[in-house]
Formats: C-alpha cells, structure tokens, sequence
C-alpha cells in the first residue's frame, strides 16, 4: 500500500477503536502535544485508548486536528491533546497497525523502513505485504509461537531413549528408576 493508498491516522485510529483497545505512538516533544509533564520528554511515548478501559475515558473525542481525553496516569487523571502530528503509528491490541515512517523521529529506532509501497503492518491480511518482499532483519535467536496442533503431536511423540546409568549425569531425573511423583503442596495446622 502507497502513502496515498493509506488511511489517515484519525481514519485507522477509529478504525482500530471499533475493535478494542489502540495504541498511539507519539512524539511528545512536540510543543502542541499536551501530556503530563514526567513524559513530555519523550520521543516515543505511547499512549492506549478504548471504549472499555480499567479507567474509563469518558471525554474522548477524535477530531480532524487530533486526539484529546482525559487518561489515567498511574491513577491519577490528567487531560491530553495529541494533534495528528505527532503521532507515527497507530496500533491495536493484537499488533496490526500503521506505521507512518515520514513522521518517525530520527531519535527513535525502528526496524529499517521499507519501500513506499510496503508502510503497512498487518492493518487486514490483504493490505499486509507478502513475506518475500520484507527485508529480512540481521539473524539472531528468536522466539515464534507454535500452532497448538503442533504441541499436541510433540507431546504424543515417544520420548526419547533413558539413557544409562554410565552415560546419565548424577543431576539428570530421567536416568532414576522410581518415576517422580507431581509435587503437591499440604496444609499443616
């Protein structure tokens, strides 16, 4: 998707907010921003929105100029404002979103930016670029979720050979010959 195929940030945030929770990550720098002042230093701040908060956010309201609520900061409630310009990705919950990159502060680290036609991450599989035309980041460990199918067959897998008392380390369980019993806690008085 083009810069000018993409939605504008208030169309995505509504968007997002129709599905739950969204993230606004912003540049608090700015001098039309309006935070508390502990964060308004920050160069990405993130800021989260929804219908149905732990704090309610009762005076949201989403203009063409920007975003402005009364959030909770560590319980305490304080006004905001967040023009549009500030703001460089708009996030939900489950991690789809847009990225604006022409709006990224040089301060703040980002993945390298791709082609202009690849600024959207997941906003709906039809709009999220193949994988073969990402760039793939420098290789190094990484953690990926499993389908459960997948679990559940490597769990009906036979496990492995014991292996004998020669070849087994005096701290390996698997080498003793009473199988182990579920720990379990008991209530004494």
């Amino acid at each position: 998707m083009s810069t000018a195929e993409r939605p504008s940030k208030k169309d995505a945030f509504i968007a997002l907010l129709q599905k739950g929770w969204v993230s606004l990550h912003l540049d608090a720098r700015r001098a039309d921003v309006m935070v508390p002042p502990a964060f308004a230093g920050n160069a990405h701040l993130v800021l989260e929105y929804g219908y149905d908060m732990p704090v309610p956010i009762h005076d949201l309201e989403v203009t063409d100029a920007g975003i402005s609520a009364t959030l909770s900061f560590f319980r305490e409630p304080c006004h905001t404002s967040i023009p549009w310009g500030a703001v460089y990705i708009v996030a939900s919950a489950d991690g789809s979103g847009i990225i604006y990159f022409e709006d990224v502060p040089k301060e703040v680290s980002l993945m390298t930016a791709p082609a202009e036609a690849l600024t959207t991450t997941k906003m709906g599989d039809e709009d999220a670029p193949a994988a073969d035309q990402l760039e793939s980041p420098p290789s190094r460990p990484h953690l990926r979720s499993v389908p459960a199918e997948d679990a559940a067959n490597r769990d009906a897998d036979p496990p492995t050979a014991m292996p004998t008392a020669a070849e087994a380390s005096p701290f390996d369980d698997r080498a003793s010959a009473k199988p182990r019993k579920r720990p379990a806690l008991r209530l004494v008085k």
